[in-house]
């Protein structure tokens, strides 16, 4: 946790240095093997631990701010739960962004049942969209953030080096920001006139 005033870094959970693994707890108790994404769902933060190389999938875990407990909420498999990079929710439900293959899975609340939301899959590089569910192209997504209306979200799509614009409702993406160009030095630019060269965290300011 960093103090935005005095720029303090507190660790809260986990032990700093320490070889991980996957184990709930209290504070510096816990322990998390590769944690990536994270979002706030009212007073607890949701995780995704990309805990690969030991046995499984991805992990779904949920800290409490106020007592930095920390417990394991939903286990994935292997595969294509593999690398996930990031978590958003949007009031019932978790997404799963996975870079590898590039996919972006939906986790509903308290069942944890898991659904295919968007990508195909299969990475590789498309400049025309919208595409649709799991007929969308995201060669390796990286991170989601919604707008505050839930109308759209944003996805970083890192090995396609641009950004995409997702209608919520229709589970549908096109391309707003930069293109399938390849990689190169960033540049300004409206639209696909920008140029990114691996883009990975996105947010919004309001």
């Amino acid at each position: 946790r960093v103090d935005i005033t005095t720029r303090d870094v507190l660790t809260v959970a986990g032990l700093a240095g320490a070889a991980g693994t996957v184990l709930d707890g209290v504070g510096g108790a816990a322990r998390f093997k590769n944690p990536h994404g994270l979002c706030m769902v009212g007073t607890d933060l949701y995780i995704v631990d990309a805990a690969t190389d030991i046995g499984g999938g991805a992990r779904l875990r949920r800290m409490d701010t106020g007592t930095f407990a920390v417990t394991t909420l939903a286990s994935f498999p292997a595969g294509i739960y593999s690398v996930v990079e990031d978590v958003a929710y949007d009031g019932s439900s978790a997404f799963l962004v996975s870079a590898n293959p590039g996919r972006i899975f939906k986790v509903t609340q308290g069942t944890w049942a898991v659904s295919d939301y968007l990508g195909t899959g299969a990475p590789a590089c498309t400049t025309v969209g919208p595409g649709t569910g799991t007929g969308a192209w995201i060669n390796r997504a990286h991170d989601i953030v919604f707008d505050p209306t839930y109308t759209y979200f944003y996805v970083t799509d890192y090995n396609n080096w641009h950004v995409k614009q997702g209608v919520y409702a229709a589970a549908s993406v096109s391309i707003i920001s930069a293109y399938c160009a390849g990689p190169g030095l960033c540049a300004a630019g409206t639209g696909t006139a920008a140029r990114y060269r691996m883009p990975c965290g996105i947010d919004r300011d309001t």
